[in-house]
């Protein structure tokens, strides 16, 4: 917010309206009253988000196979999200971080029920009976359903960014095209209603004011979305059996690494850099998975493979390249919250 001051080089002549405490909610960082997302620049920060997003959740597919085996798809998406939500709180208050207000803490909380009781839920629920590159194919229409809601709303998506998610959609089908070659399964269709609740949810934290401090944000969304997700999964009959070596591997790599430092970086890539260069994780997901096995497990990629990642890498480089810019604000001081943070 701009000072309205003529000698912004002496401190006592700013007016009142530059005053802390006479910011609105407008000026809150995370606050989102026009159509431009809140980008300036890209930064070595920024893009070590991105680059953890894309490597933790383009690896989740494999450590969801191996986790569902033994944890049912609700409780898994639960259990890890709830507990590690809950410690992250706990650790944000005892650092004494601005914790927000009940306001923004409502809208975390229905962003992580979207995100994670709908999404996180309904992809583990359809993952077992669809191949993991099906479901990565599946997943990367996260960005076009991005888009599309965002023009409902009436947010303006530049030209560039429907091109790169085109193009990023093209290498996907290029790389695992046939997957979808297999008959329609209710997998299926499970995986592409956790594509719009994710959609929707990452529009809506794009839009609405959330905590201002990253760290209890994404506390506040995995905690509500991990305990509305274990409570349905409880009612429906779900429990947790006997828990193989393997299942207990990927479910602690699902709840230490995807869910609280993937979502952690995928929560600041939204917050500074839009819903439309977040979501493009979803189409990344797959040339990853791919790099992954080559490392991981010796498996040696196609020219057609190599080729569709390097397509994908192209339609990820140009919406990156190409998201909107937008004026830094002036951000309020600790002074402007103080009135209104939680207990």
């Amino acid at each position: 917010m701009a000072r309205t001051d003529s000698t912004s080089a002496q401190p006592r002549a700013v007016t009142g309206s530059a005053q802390p405490r006479a910011v609105t909610g407008s000026a809150q960082p995370r606050t989102v009253t026009g159509t431009a997302p809140r980008f300036t620049a890209w930064n070595s920060r920024l893009i070590a988000a991105l680059a953890a997003t894309y490597l933790l959740w383009g690896t989740s597919y494999l450590a969801l196979k191996h986790a569902t085996l033994s944890f049912p798809p609700l409780l898994l998406a639960g259990v890890r999200n709830l507990v590690a939500g809950g410690l992250m709180i706990l650790l944000a208050w005892l650092l004494g971080r601005r914790m927000g207000t009940w306001r923004t803490w409502g809208n975390a909380a229905l962003v992580g029920v979207l995100m994670i009781a709908a999404g996180s839920s309904l992809l583990a629920r359809g993952i077992p009976s669809v191949a993991s590159g099906t479901a990565a194919v599946l997943f990367a229409a996260l960005p076009v359903m991005v888009c599309v809601v965002l023009a409902i709303l009436g947010q303006h998506v530049g030209r560039m960014q429907w091109l790169g998610t085109a193009i990023g959609v093209a290498g996907v089908l290029l790389l695992n095209g046939d997957a979808l070659a297999t008959p329609g399964q209710r997998g299926m269709w499970l995986i592409m209603a956790a594509v719009l609740a994710t959609a929707i949810g990452a529009v809506l934290a794009d839009r609405t004011e959330m905590p201002e401090d990253i760290l209890v944000s994404t506390a506040v969304q995995m905690f509500a979305g991990g305990a509305v997700a274990s409570m349905l999964g409880w009612l429906i009959g779900e429990r947790i059996g006997t828990v193989t070596p393997q299942a207990m591997a990927g479910f602690l790599y699902l709840g230490l690494f995807v869910s609280i430092v993937g979502y952690m970086s995928y929560v600041y890539v939204l917050t500074h850099a839009g819903a439309v260069a977040a979501s493009s994780y979803a189409y990344v997901n797959p040339p990853v998975a791919l790099l992954a096995g080559a490392w991981l497990l010796g498996e040696v990629p196609s020219p057609t493979a190599l080729a569709a990642t390097a397509v994908v890498l192209l339609g990820a480089i140009t919406v990156l390249a190409f998201t909107p810019r937008a004026p830094p604000r002036e951000e309020p001081t600790l002074s402007a919250f103080s009135h209104s943070r939680l207990p």
